[in-house]
Order: structure tokens, then C-alpha cells, then sequence
């Protein structure tokens, strides 16, 4: 109940559109089986794709100003909801310089953060037509991308180096992305996770030069040293949250309310132990243990879900209860897996405008 209402076929051709936007060259990777690491037997390699900087007007400026469909409106901000029997009838808008109007339109997409698109629902009254079970769920369930960085130092095991090595799976970036296949996963109950590993070449510690040296000496092989950085889902708790109701009462933003929790810890555990069962022959950590931070991949607070009951937005990503109110971004995954998550926001804000093209029989 908790988690996606659509499955990956429903985003698959959307992925394919991004990856043209974006300008990623994925080729047929993205689509391709995971692959595996046949030395673990369940390992597989994660997908990584890196696009250039690219800059909405600079790529679209000229197709957005001769479009009859879309004003491009700059240097202001969306600041309320203009609500009217069971929908939304526009916007209103403030300006740097503290002017406001309003701009009005048949149908609404909200494709702001994860914050941004929550505090606005949050505004919104019963009059909006807004489903009871949605509105409870505005803001709520706030998920982060905890990361341990530069966790430790690192020799793989040498049947594992050798077919990394052998098979090119060091990226372009210097790193490859190490994760338990998703049954693994599944049959423990685990969070999702990966570990992010790089070769390090300068200022290794004394302890992992140390056994640097041994594994040359026992496995006539020339050791490479790597530095492993643990990337984690955050799975949806009620309590992590974008907005307050107190906040919301007396006309302010809101709060914003993200704990790690006890579960985080132990998946670092859990994590860990995967990795040095299955991937690492040694490995030295820090004298100082890292702190998990946050990396600002913010989701879930107008989450995705199959009734009002559990989310704020319905398969289509069209608000519960409103007639004509659409949101577009990382606020509508119901879950965040680990990986970053620009390319599945603009795989989903494609899809919303599809289905909103079709509503207004574009």
C-alpha cells in the first residue's frame, strides 16, 4: 500500500524522452538486465549516468517563446492557490519586488521541490475538493538519500578486482556503483543501498598501506587501494515531515522535520557486513567514525499512491479530490531507492504532461 502504484513499464518510454532531454548517453545500458558480478553471485553493478549542465532556456527558450501554450514567467515565485468548487482556478504569484497577480488556467502542475510543492497543497482547504485521506498526507513521509562519505578504505577481494578490472566497469567518473541484487534485498527486508568505490591514490593511511603490502604478498597481485562511500534509501516514516500544521495555521512556511532513526543505523550495519562478506578482502575505516548527512535528494511529501488512504497524488500524479491539480517532481515518489533521482523526475514530469495533453485534448 505504501509503495508505487505503476511499475517500471509505465515509465520506461518516459525514461527514453529523458534521456534525450537530459542528454544522457546511456545507449541501451539504462534498459539492459542489471548486470551482475559473477564472482559474488549477488552482486549487481549500478547504473550511473552523468549528464553536461543543462539549462532549460538555453536548450528550450526558443521553443518556449513560440509556443502558444506556455508564458514563461521569470524571477517570481508561486506563493498561493486560487480554489473554486472541487478545483484549482490558478496561481498567485509574487515578484522580487514584492508584487503579486495572479495567473489563471484550466489545469495546474506544481513542478516545485519536494518542500515547495508540499507547503503549497498545504494551503489548500476542503474547498478545493481536496480527498480528507490526501490532505492528511500533505507534507508528510519526507525521504533523504543518507549518505556515509568516504567511509572507509578498501582492497577487493582479487577475483572480484580482476573481473572489474578485466570487464571495464570503472566508469569515466573513476568509481563504480556495488549493490545487493534487489532479492537479497527483498528476503532480508532491507532498505535499499549501494556502495559508491573509487580508487584512491593519494593520502592513504598507514594501516591500509600496511595491508596493501600483504595482499601483494599473498596474492602476487599489485594491490589497489579504493575508498567506499555507502549511499542508503530512507524509507517513509509519517514523522519526517515538510510542513506543520501549527506553521501552516499561523501563515508560515512550516517546519521541516528529518530524522535518520535507528533503522538507518542498522542498514549501515547491514551494509557494511554485505560488503566485506562479499566484496572486500580488507578494509581500514577512519580513526573518527563519518557522520550519515543528508545530500539534499528530498521526496515523498505528495506522494504517489493507489487511494487517498496513503498518498496525496493518484498513478497519474493528479491530487486526490481535485478536479484539475497536477504534481510534477520528487515529491510524488511513494519510495527513493538510492540512486539519484534527476533523471526519474524528469521521466515522470513527461509522462504527467502527456497525460495532461490528453485531459485537455491537445
Amino acid at each position: 500500500s505504501y509503495g508505487w502504484p505503476i511499475g517500471r513499464d509505465a515509465l520506461r518510454p518516459y525514461y527514453e524522452k529523458a534521456a534525450h532531454y537530459l542528454e544522457l548517453d546511456t545507449g541501451s545500458d539504462f534498459f539492459a538486465e542489471e548486470r551482475s558480478l559473477s564472482s559474488t553471485g549477488n552482486t549487481k553493478i549500478g547504473k550511473f549516468f552523468f549528464s553536461p549542465p543543462v539549462r532549460v532556456l538555453d536548450e528550450f527558450g526558443e521553443g518556449l517563446a513560440k509556443s502558444k501554450l506556455i508564458t514563461v514567467i521569470q524571477n517570481a515565485t508561486v506563493v498561493n492557490l486560487l480554489e473554486a468548487d472541487g478545483s484549482v482556478g490558478g496561481c498567485v504569484i509574487e515578484s522580487d519586488n514584492g508584487s503579486k497577480s495572479v495567473i489563471k488556467g484550466h489545469v495546474i502542475v506544481l513542478c516545485g521541490g519536494a518542500v515547495g510543492n508540499a507547503r503549497l497543497l498545504g494551503r489548500l482547504t476542503r474547498a478545493s475538493g481536496i480527498a480528507l485521506g490526501a490532505q492528511r498526507n500533505i507534507g508528510k513521509w519526507l525521504q533523504e538519500h543518507p549518505h556515509k562519505y568516504r567511509m572507509f578504505e578498501c582492497l577487493l577481494r582479487p577475483d572480484v578486482s580482476k573481473e572489474i578490472f578485466s570487464q571495464g566497469l570503472i566508469n569515466q567518473e573513476k568509481f563504480v556503483s556495488l549493490a545487493p541484487h534487489e532479492d537479497l534485498v527483498r528476503k532480508n527486508k532491507w532498505a535499499d543501498f549501494n556502495f559508491q568505490i573509487g580508487e584512491k591514490e593519494h593520502e592513504i593511511s598507514q594501516e591500509m598501506l600496511i595491508m596493501a603490502q600483504n595482499y601483494r604478498s599473498l596474492f602476487s597481485l599489485t594491490p589497489v587501494v579504493f575508498e567506499a562511500t555507502l549511499g542508503m534509501e530512507q524509507l517513509p516514516r509519517v514523522e519526517n515531515s515538510a510542513i506543520s500544521s501549527k506553521a501552516l495555521a499561523e501563515g508560515l512556511d512550516g517546519d521541516l522535520n528529518l530524522a535518520f532513526g535507528e533503522d538507518q543505523d542498522e542498514l549501515v550495519g547491514h551494509a557494511v557486513t554485505w560488503f566485506t562478506r562479499n566484496i572486500a578482502h580488507s578494509i581500514s575505516k577512519p580513526a573518527v567514525p563519518v557522520d550519515t548527512v543528508a545530500v539534499g535528494h528530498l521526496h515523498g511529501t505528495t506522494r504517489m499512491a493507489a487511494s487517498p488512504e496513503f498518498g496525496v497524488v493518484d498513478s497519474s500524479t493528479k491530487v486526490f479530490g481535485v478536479k484539475n491539480l497536477y504534481v510534477a517532481g520528487s515529491s510524488v515518489m511513494p519510495t527513493n531507492g538510492f540512486a539519484n533521482p534527476t533523471f526519474t523526475i524528469c521521466a515522470l514530469a513527461i509522462r504527467t504532461a502527456d497525460i495532461v495533453l490528453k485531459e485537455m485534448k491537445l
